[in-house]
């Protein structure tokens, strides 16, 4: 039956994606009816593991498959998980949701697993380990700036490893449409440069998920056409 529901939810986002209209009956209100209903239900729950970053490097010094296994999780859904938890620990399950789908996607689009993605790092004595999206060690290469992807600094808790797997397995639906990256203007210095350089790197603004998001995050994916 899982089998069923799965493909179900599959063959019903690419319907929405090719034909879809966020106000329109059908389709597009049916996966937003799985989305929610995969949701509900979902809190945040008990921590799953106690390894946070270094404050002076930035790195978590937990190896991520012991912290899988502490966490009883395969180290994908771990992985994705802590992502999670680190970018937006204190979001909706909703927004949450979004932002597992664009890690996966992202990831997906790389040819890559999420544990690589998420623990590639720049500076070379960071990377295989979880960690702060910016690099924080002072006197390395590149302090300061972007290190990783995204940010795994963060323990998950058990909403977000419910999430993570939901998103994995396909239970709760994309309505991203395919989002690889996230951002939160208010977060950035030049919010517009931001998002004119993910423009004119041929993304488009995902539309039609304001009322999950709010006025201040902001999915991109890559253009369609």
């Amino acid at each position: 039956m899982r089998t069923y529901l799965i493909v179900g939810i599959a063959l019903g986002a690419v319907a929405w994606l090719l034909f879809g209209d966020r106000d329109a009956p059908g389709v597009i209100g049916d996966v937003r009816q799985l989305f929610n209903d995969a949701l509900d239900g979902i809190i945040r729950g008990e921590r799953a593991t106690r390894c946070s970053y270094d404050k002076t490097t930035g790195v978590v010094p937990c190896d991520p498959t012991s912290l899988a296994d502490q966490a009883g999780q395969s180290l994908e859904v771990y992985s994705l998980a802590r992502a999670v938890a680190s970018e937006e620990g204190r979001s909706s399950s909703a927004v949450k949701a979004l932002v597992a789908h664009a890690i996966n996607n992202e990831a997906r689009r790389r040819g890559s697993s999420i544990t690589a993605l998420v623990t590639r790092a720049k500076l070379p004595a960071h990377n295989g380990m979880y960690g702060t999206q910016r690099n924080i060690e002072e006197g390395t290469a590149g302090y300061d700036g972007s290190d990783r992807y995204c940010s795994t600094a963060q323990d998950p808790y058990s909403g977000d490893l419910e999430i993570a797997a939901g998103v994995l397995d396909g239970t709760i639906p994309d309505l991203t449409g395919g989002a690889t990256q996230f951002d939160r203007p208010s977060g950035e210095s030049d919010p517009d440069r931001v998002a004119q350089n993910r423009m004119n790197a041929g993304s488009e603004l995902v539309p039609g998920i304001e009322d999950l998001t709010g006025d201040d995050l902001r999915f991109w994916r890559r253009g369609i056409g």
